[in-house]
């Protein structure tokens, strides 16, 4: 399966953003080497702007996107706070994103608490399996798994 969530896909994602004249947000990106590594979003509040969240990405040597970091902006001194991180891995056959919280408590990301597999079946098939955590048994539990098949070569931005 190939790859998709890449930092073309991710710039790609801030340029259909910021070109939405229609969108209740405005959003700004801090680019370099061709791949976003913060994208800024700001509230429009009767023409004051004011910013609402960032999001701060990493990649691998590959190009492959490997964390998106969100954080909340407070009310005064714009001061970030975490709000969630999502991890991504990949292997031959897919890739998965595991969410974890961040707990102002102890000041750092909890373990994930839910995951989401993705896995190439055969050509135009992807199977996702969802998982929670159960408190309950200690572990990610599998709670829905289904397929998803189509040819979506039509939203591609580059032809091979």
């Amino acid at each position: 399966m190939e790859t998709i969530i890449t930092a073309a896909t991710v710039l790609s994602m801030f340029m259909n953003l910021s070109n939405d004249v229609n969108a209740p947000y405005y959003y700004n990106a801090d680019v370099e080497n061709n791949q976003v590594k913060t994208l800024h979003v700001y509230n429009d509040n009767e023409g004051q702007l004011s910013a609402r969240l960032s999001y701060r990405y990493t990649y691998d040597d590959e190009g492959r996107l490997v964390s998106k970091v969100a954080y909340r902006h407070g009310g005064r001194g714009n001061a970030e706070e975490p709000s969630f991180r999502l991890d991504y891995a990949y292997d031959e056959q897919g890739y998965s994103v595991e969410r974890s919280e961040w707990n102002a408590e102890k000041r750092c990301f909890d373990k994930a608490r839910s995951k989401t597999e993705y896995v190439g079946t055969m050509e135009n098939m992807v199977a996702v399996t969802n998982y929670e955590w159960s408190e309950e048994q200690e572990t990610l539990m599998e709670t829905e798994r289904f397929l998803v098949w189509g040819n979506h070569d039509d939203f591609l931005l580059a032809s091979k």
